[in-house]
């Protein structure tokens, strides 16, 4: 299963209230505030910090419900012994990027000391990376925005709770 593959939503259940286009502006203005958080992590290239985010999903997505509440919360993210890491060809086949663009993406991230490769398997944001002060503070922001996203929505009379 590709990255982006993990992260298609499931098919709505009941029939879409009226509110589609309020729910879409919303939602776009959601995607740009992450795209914004995003780039500030990786020195303003969104591109790069999509190719991080798209390493830390592949290396967690194999991981059981038990597992990943296990390490729900901020306080410590899984051990690198967990994750399980992505080559480069997995990485841009996932993203669809050429390997070449990708390749040079994963060093920046590893120049950055933001990636590590491990051996001739792949790569992983290690455990470290993702308890750093700044990455907890903007999982926090993050939190915050979801939360602003789903008030936003409900504020326009779309029925979150029912859309599972």
């Amino acid at each position: 299963m590709s990255t982006l593959t993990a992260f298609k939503p499931e098919p709505v259940k009941q029939a879409v209230p009226r509110h589609e286009r309020a729910a879409v502006r919303l939602t776009g203005q959601f995607f740009l505030r992450q795209a914004e958080m995003l780039s500030e992590s990786t020195g303003g290239d969104l591109l790069l910090g999509l190719v991080y985010v798209a390493i830390t999903a592949a290396n967690t997505e194999h991981m059981d419900e038990a597992v990943k509440a296990k390490y729900a919360e901020l306080d410590e993210a899984p051990p690198d012994e967990l994750r399980r890491p992505i080559s480069v060809l997995a990485l841009s086949a996932s993203l669809k990027l050429p390997y070449e663009t990708t390749r040079r993406y994963v060093a920046r991230l590893e120049e950055m000391g933001l990636a590590e490769r491990i051996g001739r398997i792949g790569v992983i944001v290690p455990k470290h990376v993702h308890e750093r002060p700044d990455n907890v503070e903007k999982i926090r922001r993050s939190f915050a925005d979801v939360h602003r996203f789903i008030a936003g929505l409900r504020r326009v009379g779309v029925d979150v709770d029912s859309m599972r």
